[in-house]
């Protein structure tokens, strides 16, 4: 899925949020938007599945505009998306291959036996072969996150977006959500969009940069070129998130 974003603007109550952010996404990359808090970055996420409509601007999926779309057409590209929230949002009602299998069971209506294959295949995708009946209440914080991806690739999505994937966990355990980040990139081909204000994952999966500062897109580079920018906003930003992460 190629995404190209355009003069995007977005207030809320009189607060300009997005005020014209232009970035572009290539089919297949694997891209991740940094920010402070509040700069628009899940806003923007937000407006890429249309749930926000913007002020003005274009979100163009495959060159055509989703903006002008109604309700019911909106459906349609939503299929094409998979989202990882930060909480990971699992049902602790359910087990976790029941949890996985909700999308495929109450929506699409396969049947049982196709179900559970494909649930079987996505879980071991993550290293999470064999979990289908363990309570998700019994994982830990890094294996949500990463049930969380399985259960948004049982549908096999043209686009995956990440928000706040590794957030509360400890470097050793977002490394490996990293990993998995990576490998469903590579695995799938999907577009790939990871919101993130932590480095150690920004340096460890991206391919292109994109960093968001109020309300506007003022850098788009390589992580190599974000290390070497002389951007006054974007050293801002890296001193920052060192410095926090040092403590």
């Amino acid at each position: 899925m190629h995404l190209k974003i355009e003069g995007l603007t977005k207030s809320f109550d009189g607060k300009e949020v997005l005020r014209g952010v232009d970035l572009e996404v290539p089919a297949g990359q694997l891209c991740v938007i940094v920010g402070a808090s509040g700069t628009g970055k899940s806003v923007l996420l937000k407006h890429l599945v249309g749930l926000l409509k913007p002020d003005a601007g274009r979100i163009l999926v495959d060159d055509k505009d989703i903006v002008p779309l109604s309700e019911n057409q909106l459906m349609e590209v939503r299929r094409r998306f998979g989202m990882i929230f930060q909480s990971a949002g699992l049902l602790q009602s359910l087990t976790l291959g029941q949890n996985v299998g909700l999308v495929l069971e109450e929506i699409h209506g396969r049947p049982a036996e196709e179900v559970r294959r494909v649930v079987a295949e996505k879980l071991a995708m993550v290293g999470l072969e064999g979990r289908e009946d363990q309570s998700p209440s019994t994982l830990s914080g890094g294996q949500r996150k990463r049930a969380a991806i399985a259960r948004a690739l049982t549908t096999d999505m043209d686009c995956l977006l990440y928000d706040e994937p590794t957030a509360g966990l400890d470097p050793i355990i977002a490394s490996t959500v990293d990993e998995v980040i990576r490998d469903v990139n590579r695995r799938t081909g999907a577009t790939t969009i990871v919101v993130t204000h932590d480095l150690a994952s920004i340096f460890a999966v991206a391919e292109m940069v994109h960093m968001l500062h109020e309300g506007r897109c003022i850098f788009s580079g390589t992580p190599e070129e974000m290390r070497a920018s002389t951007n006054e906003r974007v050293r801002e930003f890296l001193a920052r998130e060192i410095a926090l992460a040092g403590k």
